[in-house]
């Protein structure tokens, strides 16, 4: 029976790798929409997939989604072009799952995210289970927010406009607690990346910061960049790049370029990492980038690259901080120390 799988970004990509490879779904009976109404989403993703190993490809957004963006036009007036466009490309999706047959498994991500045809998707077509995969640290709050629906007492549980299925399996690199008893958890070991490695031995001197608008999200941006500075400082006199996170602006990376040096990829660091496109670093380090679970786990085979995160105390938080303090307990919960919190620099 079909599977099909939903991807928003190339960083889904591996995940999804992972979870048919684990679940031992064949190529024949896989079927993959691309999503990702962001235009660097497009961009990286858009034209760059393997077709030979799915049984077809389908991309839901096109270039015409992304025609007016940037060219100083109200968003009010973009969004009403984009909902008349996408009304039309949603009923053509529908029949185009139509002709795959009955679903059997959906492999999804982003029950959070604004992405109303992915939601719609969910919850407007039938299949007999629902695989979620991660989406960065999402699915600590999503976990959460599962759980306190389930304990409320309400069923069906509903997030975000998605009413959730009875059960759920989380395919996951967080060894998060499910959140109803018929729920499962699969561990994302990464076994099929690790095959992917190419020179495995092979690791420079360097340390990588993976970046965040952390500084316009979570905090006010002269306390993230104090916080890099002190970063900085931890180091030493070792040879640090800060990666842009991608929704990191110029105006953003301005003061960051005070501290770091600058460098940009266009593919999920994980990737680069194992092609050897991208120079493996002594350290590679964050705050509380996804990334660093994903590329713990791919290299969890040797100590020639460190993994640490740096510790925000909540007081220099605006919000979120107990998602973020949970972020921090979970990487502690990886295999006892792959990722080392940093907590006094």
């Amino acid at each position: 029976m079909p599977n099909i799988f939903t991807i928003s970004t190339a960083t889904h990509l591996l995940q999804i790798e992972e979870a048919s490879h684990q679940l031992g779904c064949a190529n024949e009976d896989n079927y993959l929409i691309v999503f990702g109404h962001y235009k660097d989403c497009y961009d990286q993703l858009h034209g760059k997939i393997d077709n030979s190993k799915w049984k077809e490809v389908y991309y839901f957004y096109s270039f015409s989604y992304f025609l007016f963006d940037d060219k100083g036009i109200p968003k009010r007036y973009t969004r009403i072009y984009k909902r008349w466009l996408y009304s039309f490309a949603y009923g053509r999706l529908l029949k185009t799952i139509s002709r795959w047959g009955k679903i059997e498994r959906l492999f999804t991500v982003n029950i959070l995210s604004n992405d109303i045809y992915l939601r719609r998707l969910i919850n407007e077509h039938n299949f007999e289970h629902m695989i979620l995969f991660d989406d960065g640290s999402s699915t600590i709050p999503l976990v959460d927010r599962i759980h306190h629906e389930f304990k409320e007492g309400n069923n069906p549980v509903v997030i975000n406009d998605v009413v959730l299925p009875n059960t759920i399996t989380f395919f996951s690199s967080y060894e998060v607690a499910v959140p109803r008893p018929s729920d499962n958890l699969i561990i994302n070991q990464f076994l099929l990346q690790r095959e992917k490695i190419v020179k495995p031995n092979d690791f420079g001197d360097k340390v990588y910061f993976l970046g965040a608008p952390l500084g316009r999200v979570y905090m006010k941006s002269e306390v993230y960049h104090s916080i890099l500075r002190r970063i900085k400082s931890f180091f030493g006199d070792k040879e640090v790049y800060y990666i842009p996170h991608r929704t990191e602006n110029k105006e953003e990376l301005q003061e960051v370029e005070r501290i770091f040096k600058i460098l940009t990829i266009d593919a999920p660091v994980e990737k680069l990492l194992i092609n050897g496109a991208l120079e493996r670093p002594a350290i590679l380090s964050s705050c509380f980038s996804s990334g660093l679970v994903n590329t713990a786990s791919i290299f969890s085979y040797t100590d020639k690259m460190l993994v640490k995160a740096f510790y925000l105390e909540s007081q220099d938080l605006l919000t979120h901080q107990d998602r973020i303090e949970k972020i921090y307990q979970s990487f502690e919960m990886i295999d006892g120390s792959r990722i080392e919190v940093v907590k006094a620099f």
